[in-house]
């Protein structure tokens, strides 16, 4: 009777060894944070005012998270966040929000149905309801960039490196760019392709947010001055028309430079 104690007491002391040893060594859950870069749309909108969140990746081993919300009667941006690898592990993103005149920390999720779930730490869960966001409903990210997103983004003269195998090459195809042209109209680009020649896309909007132009298809073809208003090579003398100087010195040595005032930035790097 005793041996059987014994064995019975060693027996359920294993178990509950193991069981430990179990639970210490679950992974935490990891989410493919890149599966959800676009524009995510609030669905059930409790008074917080924010309208949507964006997911970008500015740079290789990086993605932002920027809240759009209303402020007055004008859109705004509420927040904007950025994450390294490690805590893109991680299956929630911290952030905060300035909500009643404090700053309430939140964290970004995802549901079982592949929704945006933004909800207060535990220690502030009273403060602000939980909200949740489903993808906007287009072909592509690219036709999903308006005007007003292109707005809130800081463009330079900068040139840009498109040479591919390089660690800073900004033209990989997929990449979305805003632009101004020299006439100081806004728009976006995306690089359609980047080998033998850069191909790319775009749009111009007018000052109402219009599409003034759209441009399917256009190869960067050889190394000049290229007219994105009118869509063409401009050989002028001077090229006081063209908005980008395109460098194609090697295959891969190449870059795009912006030229008579004109400028640009990456807004998703794919």
């Amino acid at each position: 009777m005793l041996k059987q104690f014994l064995e019975f007491r060693w027996v359920f002391v294993l178990v509950i060894t193991l069981g430990s040893c179990e639970k210490e060594g679950i992974p935490t859950p990891q989410v493919s944070w890149d599966a959800y870069i676009g524009k995510w749309e609030n669905i059930n909108a409790f008074g917080s005012n924010l309208d949507r969140i964006i997911i970008t990746r500015k740079e290789a081993d990086r993605l932002s998270v920027q809240l759009w919300g209303s402020c007055g009667t004008q859109e705004c941006e509420r927040g904007l966040f950025s994450y390294s690898s490690p805590e893109l592990k991680k299956p929630t993103l911290p952030l905060h929000l300035l909500w009643n005149k404090r700053e309430v920390p939140l964290q970004l999720g995802i549901t079982t149905s592949r929704k945006l779930e933004l909800r207060a730490v535990e220690s502030d869960a009273n403060a602000f309801e939980t909200e949740y966001f489903s993808w906007v409903q287009t072909a592509s990210f690219y036709q999903q960039v308006t005007p007003t997103d292109a707005g809130s983004v800081q463009l330079a003269d900068t040139p840009i490196n498109g040479g591919p195998g390089y660690p800073d090459n900004h033209l990989t195809s997929g990449s979305i760019l805003i632009f101004q042209t020299n006439e100081r109209r806004l728009g976006k680009i995306q690089v359609r392709s980047n080998d033998l020649y850069l191909s790319l896309r775009w749009q111009i909007w007018s000052s109402d947010g219009t599409i003034d132009r759209s441009i399917d298809y256009f190869p960067f073809y050889k190394s000049g001055y290229y007219d994105l208003d009118d869509g063409k090579l401009d050989d002028t003398p001077d090229h006081r028309y063209s908005d980008f100087y395109w460098s194609l010195e090697h295959r891969t040595i190449r870059r795009l430079e912006p030229v008579n005032a004109a400028a640009f930035a990456l807004y998703h790097l794919d």
